[in-house]
């Protein structure tokens, strides 16, 4: 290639060395000066074809993740021209930066670029947010992924928010959610001005990453993350949902065993409860030797009147009701 590049420069020399020499009015150098605008036309093709060819070498056919354009040669020397900026080369290098960020003790802030957006990607962008994302990057801040960590990488506090901890092992799927979303939504800081992109996607649960948007660096930076877990359709027991429907019943379940007010054991004949109920009323018994006697026969739980009274002054509110009221509830309970 440079000893074509070299012929062509030298013979458009030579001919404009010999132009010179000459008297543009004249025949002759009218003929030359043709011969030499041939000659530099031919030059400025070849030099333009070699250099587009030169760039399309450059850039570097790797892709980090589906769905993320790679960076040229020049873009990644312009990049790099920043000590505190790397660019990835590999899935392996993001991965790398991710468990580094963690460890990090120096609180010093280091910026990986992972690609650039698709133009699809742009495209939604753009759509929710009126951004121009078009050869936009993706970017990891070293101080966000720590922030992130101690925010949403506990395991158990995670699983209570029924949530995954983020971790190296699922990681990838917050670089997917940005690069491919299935939707796309901003929000903007009223005191800040400072405007969040905020990506979601399904993948096995609902991912959704935040990033913000530098036109500064060019790049949107992760900034923090979460991933709820897949829905788990569990029936809920019944007499569990009536136990909890209000906000008074649940604080005071707290206190109070579902288990505290007699329930009837599974193998307790209904029928012979019922006679013994019947035989009991016919003597003129109080409801409280009634449920004694039934307990003797069916074995179950038995409490005094003065138990449930006990019972229900634990629930929240009660201890505030008048008397009469009390007891009533209390009757209530005590009886079947």
């Amino acid at each position: 290639m440079s000893a074509i590049k070299e012929f062509f420069e030298n013979l458009f020399n030579k001919i404009d060395k010999l132009y010179r020499g000459l008297k543009p009015d004249s025949a002759e150098g009218k003929y030359i000066a043709d011969m030499r605008k041939t000659a530099k036309k031919l030059k400025d093709m070849f030099v333009e074809g070699l250099t587009a060819a030169s760039e399309k070498k450059s850039v570097k056919k790797s892709v980090i993740i589906e769905g993320i354009g790679a960076y040229s040669e020049k873009e990644i020397a312009s990049i790099e021209s920043n000590k505190k900026f790397v660019v990835a080369k590999s899935f392996g290098d993001v991965i790398s930066f991710f468990e580094n960020s963690i460890i990090d003790k120096s609180n010093e802030t280091k910026l990986m670029f992972i690609g650039k957006f698709s133009e699809e990607t742009s495209s939604k962008i753009y759509s929710a947010t009126g951004l121009d994302a078009e050869n936009k990057s993706i970017a990891l801040s070293s101080s966000d992924i720590r922030h992130m960590i101690k925010a949403h990488g506990n395991p158990k506090t995670e699983n209570l928010r029924g949530q995954e901890a983020i971790t190296v092992d699922n990681f990838e799927k917050i670089i997917k959610t940005i690069a491919q979303p299935d939707s796309v939504s901003s929000e903007t800081d009223k005191k800040s001005g400072v405007v969040s992109v905020i990506f979601k996607k399904e993948i096995d649960g609902k991912t959704t990453a935040i990033t913000i948007f530098s036109e500064k660096k060019k790049a949107f930076t992760l900034k923090t993350a979460r991933i709820t877990k897949k829905e788990q359709h569990i029936s809920q027991p019944v007499n569990a949902k009536a136990l909890t429907s209000t906000p008074k019943a649940k604080s005071s379940m707290n206190a109070v065993s579902i288990n505290s007010i007699s329930q009837p054991e599974q193998n307790v004949n209904s029928k012979k409860t019922e006679n013994i109920k019947q035989s009991a009323r016919s003597k003129n018994m109080s409801a409280g030797q009634i449920e004694k006697l039934k307990a003797n026969y069916t074995h179950e739980k038995v409490y005094s009147k003065k138990s449930a009274l006990d019972i229900i002054s634990r629930f929240n509110g009660v201890g505030d009701l008048k008397g009469k009221t009390r007891e009533a509830i209390a009757e209530s309970i005590w009886k079947d």
